[in-house]
């Protein structure tokens, strides 16, 4: 029988039972051992992420077969017809054959914030995706997880329900004596580390601005940016991917000043593209309150490159294409040309804790994983250039 009267204690036990059963299903899905394991490939995969031919790769994989001591994985083979390689031996070819900028010395990580003040637009399956794309390149990438939801956390493998408050970025919001390093945990995904998140991390949004009180010379802003740099982060990663909260938020502002750039995922729906507008004005008008108090600081802000992309575009819907013309209007150049489907390949992927990347062999229609994971290809591709004329400057 449902009670009619719910107190605290109720909605805890609710809270417990829902978590309980959440932890249940991750470990049926990640059985035997409860735990996400990074996908392998076969050799005409290997090709097709460092974008050669397979008959390329073929002569390139016997060529070091050949060698005394090979220099790049030459994969195992699992039947006379199938070799299997590894994340990482697909990383080490990835950058054998020039996928990913080798930055020079100097050159910073790029910093990017995937972010909008709503929620339900794929903001964490795109930062996901977009991560392990980079990475597939050979690039070194950290996952940051700013929204206490930590949905990207639990795509990475981690349950959030396991993760304390002082795991998170919750004791740098506090002004404790502990650096960033101290906080990233490695994941599943060879080359990809995270600084998780989970609902302790709510906090961060009362300590921000209480110590911002209690001390003039505080900047509540500047503390992940600051972060990232003590650490050497910057240094160590080529990318930091940020997943921010739903709201303009203590938390979403950290993200947004530390970042170089700034994605926005949107989908073609009306209710979504008036957020939009709200939201750039919003972030406009903290942008130039804050940059007042920086340039006192000697700091001027700029990003390199701002961009928006269409969603979970659905083209059944009769609205779809109208409102994608607004969204055209509206951005103009700022709009990429990229429609990320709304297909059950992502949908698929999402129920399961996992990404597109995270899947090699598709139980569902090939051309429905395909057209997906094309979309996401192209979107990675387009970060990456990106990233790499306005942010590294490569000619």
């Amino acid at each position: 029988m449902v009670s009619e009267v719910y107190t605290a204690e109720d909605i805890a036990a609710i809270g417990e039972r829902a978590e309980s059963f959440v932890d249940f299903v991750r470990g049926r899905l990640f059985a035997p051992d409860s735990k996400k394991h990074p996908p392998v490939f076969n050799l005409n995969q290997m090709a097709q992420v460092c974008g050669v031919s397979k008959v390329t790769a073929v002569r390139a994989v016997a060529k070091q077969e050949a060698m005394p001591s090979p220099q790049l994985p030459t994969g195992t083979v699992v039947t006379p017809n199938r070799r299997e390689f590894t994340l990482e031996e697909v990383q080490k070819w990835a950058r054998h054959w020039g996928c990913c900028h080798e930055r020079t010395p100097g050159q910073n990580a790029a910093v990017i914030a995937v972010g909008i003040s709503k929620g339900g637009v794929g903001k964490s399956t795109a930062a996901v995706n977009i991560a392990q794309g980079l990475s597939l390149k050979g690039y070194r990438v950290l996952c940051v997880d700013f929204d206490p939801q930590a949905s990207l956390s639990s795509m990475l493998g981690m349950s959030p329900g396991l993760i304390e408050g002082g795991e998170t970025f919750l004791p740098l919001a506090q002004g404790t004596n502990v650096s960033l390093t101290d906080l990233i945990k490695p994941t599943y995904w060879t080359g990809m580390d995270l600084l998780p998140a989970s609902i302790g991390l709510n906090a961060a949004d009362f300590f921000l601005p209480a110590r911002q009180v209690r001390d003039p010379s505080f900047r509540f802003y500047d503390v992940l940016r600051k972060a990232l740099a003590d650490c050497g982060a910057l240094q160590k990663y080529d990318y930091c991917v940020i997943d921010t909260p739903p709201a303009m938020s203590y938390l979403t502002i950290n993200a947004f000043w530390a970042a170089d750039a700034i994605l926005t995922p949107l989908p073609p729906e009306g209710p979504d593209f008036a957020s939009s507008v709200q939201f750039w004005t919003l972030l406009a008008d903290l942008m130039v309150y804050i940059a007042e108090i920086a340039e006192k600081d000697g700091i001027k802000k700029e990003y390199s490159w701002l961009r928006v992309f269409a969603s979970k575009v659905d083209r059944s819907k009769s609205t779809t294409e109208a409102v994608l013309e607004w969204m055209r209007k509206a951005y103009g150049p700022e709009l990429l040309p990229i429609e990320i489907p709304s297909t059950s390949a992502i949908s698929v992927a999402g129920a399961n804790f996992s990404s597109l990347y995270d899947i090699t062999k598709y139980v569902g229609s090939a051309r429905t994983y395909a057209r997906a994971r094309e979309a996401y290809d192209k979107l990675v591709e387009q970060v990456d250039s990106l990233t790499r004329m306005y942010k590294w400057r490569v000619k």
